[in-house]
């Protein structure tokens, strides 16, 4: 069980880096490169969407946000230096 897991997310793993080189804009490849935080968030915003107020569900979603920016702000200055400006 343990390395099939390991396998899945081997593959997982390979087959998100694939899909964040994939593009030529280097805006898309930060864009795609932050997909783990999105879909951690969504994930806890999904399991908590009957258990949590609408303030906390509200506060969940502008940290998400602020969450994804940081990363893709994060990712951009490692890879691309503090030149790059993906804000459209």
């Amino acid at each position: 069980m343990k390395q099939m897991l390991s396998g899945f997310f081997s593959l997982m793993l390979a087959g998100w880096i694939l899909y964040t080189i994939a593009p030529e804009s280097p805006c898309e490849r930060v864009e795609r490169g932050a997909l783990p935080v999105r879909i951690a968030f969504e994930g806890v915003r999904w399991a908590g969407r009957y258990y949590l107020s609408t303030e906390t569900r509200i506060d969940l979603l502008s940290w998400s946000l602020d969450a994804d920016a940081a990363t893709q702000s994060f990712i951009a200055r490692l890879f691309y230096g503090p030149t790059l400006n993906c804000k459209a």
